[in-house]
This record gives structure tokens, sequence and C-alpha cells, in this order.
């Protein structure tokens, strides 16, 4: 059994003599020769800035007595934007609420803790679209409201939006029947961040 013994610290001592025995190269050393690393990054002539998805809105059924709160619903769908330009100039995405088939109806559509999130291919590139502060549209109004914008160099790829929280206060409504609206989306170039806090 000795004889392994002595083998086998051999060995270890072998392993450590060689182990003191390598000389990396400091990064202070000046170099033998000096070479690049080129990458070509070209324009995507063909990027756009788009709105691919929109929901619609629908709530729950009601009776005319039951008109004088909100009445909750759900978004069928996000709002999606898809941004492939390569000037990440950001942008801005709006709504607005046309009128009920009631003359002389009002409402108020209104929505809380909204939610964006990356829905591209690939790694997010920039800074993040952001939800708006904005939380209600009312019917007939010619301002639309902003949803979800992007800054200078964010919402680069492409962003949803989800709705939470959908509700609607709807008042001069005088027969049982299906109401309808518009609801218009606008998606420009032209930004205004508003963070929510």
């Amino acid at each position: 059994m000795k004889p392994a013994l002595l083998w086998t610290g051999a060995l270890t001592l072998a392993g450590a003599v060689a182990l003191t025995t390598t000389h990396p190269v400091a990064a202070a050393d000046a170099p033998a020769q000096t070479t690049k690393a080129t990458i070509d990054v070209t324009s995507n002539k063909d990027g756009a800035l788009t709105l691919t998805k929109a929901p619609n809105f629908n709530f729950n059924a009601t009776t005319l007595s039951a008109l004088s709160g909100k009445i909750n619903g759900t978004a069928d769908a996000v709002a999606e934007v898809s941004d492939t330009r390569d000037s990440g100039a950001g942008w801005q995405l709006n709504m607005s609420l046309g009128n009920f088939d009631a003359t002389g109806s009002s409402a108020l559509l209104s929505w809380s803790s909204n939610s964006t999130t990356y829905a591209g291919a690939g790694n997010k590139i920039g800074g993040d679209a952001q939800i708006s502060n904005t939380t209600q549209v009312n019917a007939g109004d010619t301002n639309s409201a902003p949803v979800m914008d992007a800054g200078t160099g964010a919402g680069i790829g492409t962003w949803d939006l989800a709705f939470n929280n959908v509700g609607l206060t709807l008042s001069g409504i005088n027969l049982p029947k299906t109401y309808t609206a518009d609801v218009n989306w606008y998606l420009t170039d032209a930004q205004t961040t508003s963070n929510p806090d």
C-alpha cells in the first residue's frame, strides 16, 4: 500500500509544479499586433409605425333602473403598437369614444391599473412604452385621450397595452335595446410622455 501512497503524492506535487510555472499575459503587456472587430448595422428601410391590434369594449347586460351606476366591462384584446423604425423617435396612442346611438344620452368610459408589456421577438431595445395618467374618456369629446406613449429612444419593437377595471357610466337611455358607440384610435409619432406616479 505504501508505494501507492507515494505515487499519489508524486502526482499531486507534479500538478502543483505545473500550475506554478504558467505565465498568463497581463492586460498591461504591449500587444504583438492589433486587429479590428467590425459589424455592419444596416438601416431598416421597411420600418414602420403601426397599430396592429385594438380592442372592442363589452359591458355587462343591465336594466334601465340599474343605469345609475357604473357598469363593469372588459376589453376583448390588447391595444398593440409596432414600431420597426430605426429612428427611435417615439410615439403616442390616443383614443376617443363616440356618442352612443341614443339621442340625448351621455357616457363615460373609464379604466384603471392598465399595463404595458413588451411583445416583440428578441431582446428589447431602448426604453419601455408607458401607460398614460389618463383614466377616462367622455363620449363625444372632441379631444382624444392618451392611453400609451413612448419617449425618444423608447417603445421600439412591439408593445401591448392591457385595459383593466373597465367601466361605463351611461345616462339618458330610455328604451331597452343594444346600444353601441364607435371607439376611434389615433397613433402618431409625436409623443408627450406622461409616466404614472
